[in-house]
């Protein structure tokens, strides 16, 4: 059975296809009038859900805040649909962004389906992002326990020929004179030297 031979989309096609496509809507919100782009292009694509996880991770610790999500994406939806700029300072920031209809007006104007696929994207990068951090954790975890388990085995050979007289008379040594390396090391060698008779 013979396939059939794809017939490719030109730059020309595309262009008339796309230039029918009237990609913002103005609207009037308390005497602003505000301008929104109804699809973002693909890096704007990547950009909104970059900025979208990257803001749902603490920084110092890689811990996710799940009640940083609602406002991440509010901000990037002011951000990158439109030609707005937030208020200074994160509480005038918060009031504007849950306290308006700002977010809900702008929202009624974008594209559906690439916004949903937005918020699809997000999820699947901060799942993807918390799991790395899990197994990183535990990776962590294993070595630590590793490093444990080394300093025991190197503690236990270090030990292995002194009784519990010789540990007697280090103890005793140290506590008569003090903590000096010299006088642990002395009473240590001299210790292992009375085993040895």
């Amino acid at each position: 059975m013979a396939r059939n031979k794809k017939q490719k989309v030109s730059a020309k096609v595309l262009n008339s296809i796309v230039g029918k496509y009237e990609n913002s809507e103005a609207f009037e919100w308390n005497g602003l009038t505000i301008t929104v782009k109804k699809t973002l292009s693909l890096n704007e694509m990547l950009s909104f859900v970059g900025s979208t996880v990257s803001s749902c991770f603490d920084q110092d610790t890689g811990a996710y805040l799940p009640e940083a999500k609602d406002f991440a994406v509010r901000a990037n939806i002011i951000d990158m649909y439109t030609d707005l700029s937030m208020p200074d300072g994160i509480e005038r920031q918060y009031d504007f962004l849950v306290k308006t209809d700002i977010v809900e007006r702008v929202l009624s104007r974008v594209n559906d389906e690439q916004f949903a696929h937005l918020m699809k994207a997000i999820d699947c990068k901060i799942s993807n992002m918390a799991s790395a951090n899990i197994q990183m954790v535990f990776k962590r975890l294993d070595e630590a326990a590793s490093s444990f388990d080394d300093l025991q085995n190197k503690f236990g050979n270090m030990m292995s020929g002194v009784n519990a007289d010789d540990l007697n008379k280090l103890i005793g040594a140290i506590s008569n004179g003090g903590l000096d390396e010299s006088r642990i090391v002395k009473a240590y060698m001299d210790a292992a030297k009375s085993g040895e008779k």
